[in-house]
C-alpha cells in the first residue's frame, strides 16, 4: 500500500535536533529527456532551491515552495538533461560510468558489467568523499555501482525504482535488483513495481515506500465538440518494443481497412542501438501503406502541443511500471486508451477515467479507438473525469511531500537502514 505521509516534513532538520541543511547528491545514469529522466528533473525541482510554484522549461516542470535541501546532480554527460538541471539552479557534476541498458540484461551482459565494478565503485566513492559525503539519492536501478559506493563512503542512500522487469529470467532479475539491499530506503513509483521488487527481495518490504509520480500539467484544453475529419491519435514515448508503438500502427491500419478516417502522430525516438526497431516501424508503415496516415516526429520537447492537437492518446505498452504519458494526456483533458498492465492498471479505471485493453491485443486497441470516435460525447465526459482524477492523485504537491518524507526518514534515522 502507498505509505501515508505527514504534511510538511522537516527536510532540513538534523538527526541531533539542530537546524541546518543536509546535502544530497542526486544521481541519474542517462542524459535523455524521457520518462525516468523527466521524473529525475521533477525530483530536482521539488528538492532544490526554494521557489514559489511555477512552471519550469518546455516540459512544464513544477516546483513547490518548500524548505530546500542543498543538492547537487550527478549525470553521465554535460548534455540536454544537465542543461535542464542547471536551469533549476542546481549544480551538476559529471560522473560517467557503466550503465545497465536493457540489452545487457543477460547473464553474459551482467558478467561484463561486473568486470567494471571495482574501479567504478572506487571512483564513485571517491566522488562522494570529495563532495563532503552527501547523502545519496539514486534514480533508477540502471546505475548499479552507486549503492556499493555509498556503502564504501559510509553515506546513507535512497534508490528510486522506476522499473518492474518481471519478464526477465529470475537469475537476471535478482542480479539487477540485488544492489538495492544496500539502500537505506527504496521508493517505487507504483504498487506493481513494488510487488515485482519484493517478489525477489522480500526483506526490503520494511524499507520500501510507494510514491506515485507527480506529473505537472496546466488546465485541460477543450476537446472538439464533434469529430470533423480524421480522428487524431497520438503516441508519445520511446520507440521501443516494450512501449509497443507498432501496436498503435497496426490498430490504425485495422481502422483504415474498416474505412475509418484516422491518423496517428508518433512522438519519440529510439535508444541508441535500437535503430533496428525504427527500421521495423518504417517497414510496417510502408507495408500497411500508411505513409499518409502515420507521421513520425522524432524526439520533441513540445509534447503538450501534440497532446492538445490530439483527440485521443494511446499508451499500448507491454510493460509500464507507472505511465507518465497517460497522466499527462489525462491532465490535458484527452481520453486515453492504455494497456491494462502494471502501473497503467493503477492509473486507468476502464470506462471511468479512460479505457484499458489487454496488452498486445490489436483488435481490442482498434475497437477502443472506434468507440471513442463513435461515442464522442461519452469520450468527452470520460476525459473530463480523467483530468480531475489525475489532478487529485498525481499532483506535484503530493509528490513533493511524499518524496521529502522518505529522504527525511533517512537523514533523521527513521528509515529501516541497511546493515553497515
Amino acid at each position: 500500500m502507498t505509505r501515508q505521509m505527514r504534511r510538511n516534513p522537516p527536510v532540513s532538520s538534523r538527526p541531533d535536533g539542530s537546524d541546518g541543511s543536509h546535502d544530497w547528491l542526486l544521481a541519474h545514469p542517462f542524459d535523455d529527456l524521457y520518462g525516468s529522466d523527466r521524473m529525475f528533473l521533477q525530483s530536482v525541482a521539488v528538492l532544490g532551491p526554494s521557489r514559489d510554484e511555477h512552471a519550469v522549461g518546455d516540459g512544464g516542470l513544477a516546483s513547490t515552495r518548500s524548505d530546500s535541501v542543498r543538492i547537487t546532480a550527478a549525470l553521465p554527460d554535460d548534455g540536454a538533461l544537465a542543461a535542464e538541471v542547471r536551469r533549476l539552479g542546481v549544480p551538476v557534476v559529471t560522473a560517467g560510468g557503466p550503465v545497465l541498458r536493457r540489452a545487457m540484461l543477460t547473464p553474459g551482459g551482467l558478467a561484463r558489467l561486473t568486470a567494471h565494478a571495482a574501479p567504478a565503485v572506487t571512483r564513485l566513492a571517491r566522488l562522494l568523499r570529495t563532495l563532503g559525503r552527501p547523502a545519496l539519492y539514486v534514480n533508477t536501478v540502471a546505475s548499479p555501482f552507486w549503492l556499493p559506493a555509498a556503502r564504501l563512503a559510509r553515506v546513507p542512500a535512497v534508490v528510486h525504482v522506476h522499473e518492474a522487469e518481471q519478464q526477465l529470467p529470475t537469475a537476471v532479475r535478482r542480479a539487477l535488483t540485488a544492489p538495492l539491499l544496500l539502500a537505506d530506503a527504496v521508493v517505487t513509483n507504483s504498487n506493481a513495481a513494488r510487488d515485482v521488487l519484493l517478489a525477489d527481495l522480500p526483506s526490503l518490504a520494511s524499507r520500501t515506500t510507494v510514491v506515485y509520480n507527480g506529473v505537472p500539467g496546466g488546465p485541460p484544453t477543450p476537446l472538439r465538440e464533434q469529430v470533423d475529419g480524421p480522428l487524431r491519435v497520438v503516441f508519445v514515448g520511446r520507440l521501443s518494443p516494450r512501449k509497443a508503438p507498432h501496436l498503435a500502427i497496426e490498430a490504425i491500419a485495422a481502422l483504415r481497412r474498416q474505412g475509418r478516417n484516422v491518423r496517428l502522430d508518433l512522438v519519440g525516438d529510439v535508444f541508441t542501438g535500437y535503430e533496428w526497431y525504427r527500421d521495423q516501424i518504417d517497414r510496417l508503415i510502408a507495408d500497411e501503406k500508411l505513409e499518409d496516415a502515420v507521421t513520425l516526429h522524432g524526439f520533441r520537447s513540445d509534447v503538450p502541443a501534440f497532446l492538445q492537437r490530439a483527440d485521443v492518446c494511446v499508451v499500448p505498452s507491454e510493460q509500464e511500471p507507472f505511465g507518465n504519458v497517460a497522466v499527462e494526456a489525462m491532465l490535458a483533458g484527452r481520453p486515453v486508451v492504455v494497456s491494462a498492465v502494471q502501473g497503467l492498471a493503477e492509473i486507468v479505471d476502464d470506462g471511468r477515467n479512460g479505457w484499458s485493453v489487454p496488452p498486445g491485443d490489436v483488435g481490442a486497441l482498434a475497437g477502443a479507438l472506434a468507440r471513442v470516435h463513435d461515442q464522442w460525447p461519452r469520450a468527452r465526459s470520460v476525459a473530463a473525469a480523467g483530468a480531475a482524477d489525475a489532478r487529485d492523485r498525481f499532483s506535484v504537491e503530493r509528490y513533493a511531500i511524499d518524496l521529502r518524507e522518505v529522504l527525511t526518514s533517512v537523514t533523521d534515522g527513521r528509515a529501516g537502514h541497511a546493515v553497515r
